[in-house]
């Protein structure tokens, strides 16, 4: 079993935060998302960059489904770029004039994610933003336990920290 760190921060750059914003402002009212770039300093993780969905993603009011095969590129050559600073910390979505609550898919879509060991990610964050463009409101939410029977049972939500 892995261990996982409590994580106490997450710092989120301005440039990854208008990434994110200008991907849901340009699929609202539909759900987008896409996944979370930085690097792990102790308790922190810090956001440098946000991936979009990708140009073969599918979007519904209620839910979406990347294009996982572009994202991972893009994934891959920010890493390049970075000399391997640059890893995968975690997942963004949208919930269009909902709430920043976990669904049960995402609860399940985020276990799923801090089980695989590929990842290597075990204590990624989802954030989840509600709203509408120019009023999105922003909650990380990641487990905050160690797996019991290999079911992650506490969830916590993070506020995040700007930075430029």
């Amino acid at each position: 079993m892995r261990t996982v760190a409590p994580v106490l921060d997450l710092w989120l750059s301005v440039d990854a935060l208008a990434t994110i914003e200008a991907a849901s402002a340009d699929k609202y009212p539909l759900e987008t998302g896409g996944i979370l770039v930085g690097y792990r300093s102790g308790v922190s993780q810090i956001i440098e960059s946000a991936i979009g969905p990708g140009p073969n993603a599918v979007h519904d009011r209620y839910s979406f489904h990347s294009d996982h095969e572009w994202q991972c590129d893009q994934l891959d050559e920010l890493f390049l770029q970075s000399k391997g600073r640059q890893v995968y910390l975690g997942e963004w979505h949208t919930h269009p004039e909902g709430n920043f609550r976990m669904s049960t898919v995402d609860r399940l879509t985020l276990a799923r994610i801090c089980r695989t060991k590929r990842s290597s990610a075990p204590n990624a964050f989802m954030v989840i933003g509600a709203g509408r463009p120019g009023a999105w409101l922003w909650m990380a939410h990641h487990f905050d336990t160690q797996p019991l029977f290999g079911v992650f049972s506490k969830l916590h939500s993070v506020k995040m920290k700007p930075f430029r």
